[in-house]
């Protein structure tokens, strides 16, 4: 029997306030968490449970798979012949079928990185998970379908990778207008893993209702 996923509020932990992109939102966090499995099975279960209670709780929103080169990649011809998602497939990542928001490329003097999105259909979340944990730069994230405009100026300006949880900018750009953003938490040698939902206080309660 596997181990039950235990729901906490989680605000404090991730300190939510400290961040100037985002300290105007009241942002909120709950996390679903549980110990004795793998992280990997936990991330697939947890993000699994999240996901269906936004489809369930929220009325209209759209799962969207926000993706990212994590590292600089060198600027070769192979690499902006890939971008994202064929580089992806070359090291044995499953991509998702979805809608694809284009690929674009952000340059600075430490290389090139691509970045993507894919509004997602049913089936997706087990290839979706296994490339979160590949690339610890992309995220799962939740938007209405008003607020899809936000993924097309997001992808072309592109976000940084937090040194802990989800981007700064990846949580102001989704939950600006509401949406959520899921993120896998726990790593092959942590005790509890499972994942954690952040949006808007209002939004929060509405999901966990």
């Amino acid at each position: 029997m596997m181990p039950e996923l235990r729901l906490e509020r989680a605000d404090d932990v991730f300190n939510l306030r400290a961040d100037e992109k985002t300290r105007e939102l009241d942002l909120g966090a709950a996390v679903w968490v549980t110990e004795g499995e793998t992280p990997k099975q936990v991330h697939r279960r947890s993000m699994s449970h999240a996901a269906s209670l936004v489809s369930t709780k929220l009325d209209g929103y759209l799962l969207w798979l926000l993706g990212a080169h994590t590292a600089w990649q060198p600027t070769t011809r192979i690499v902006r012949h890939r971008k994202l998602w064929s580089s992806l497939e070359a090291r044995g990542l499953e991509v998702p079928v979805g809608r694809e928001v284009g690929e674009e490329c952000v340059e600075s003097k430490e290389g090139i990185r691509f970045f993507a999105a894919l509004q997602l259909g049913s089936g997706a979340l087990d290839s979706t998970v296994a490339i979160l944990e590949a690339e610890p730069a992309c995220h799962l994230v939740a938007l209405p379908h008003s607020a899809e405009v936000v993924v097309g100026p997001l992808t072309r300006a592109g976000w940084n990778r937090a040194d802990f949880g989800p981007s700064s900018e990846v949580l102001a750009a989704v939950c600006r207008p509401d949406g959520v953003v899921l993120w896998p938490l726990g790593a092959f040698d942590d005790r509890e893993s499972g994942c954690a939902a952040f949006a808007r206080r209002r939004v929060l309660e509405d999901l966990l209702r």
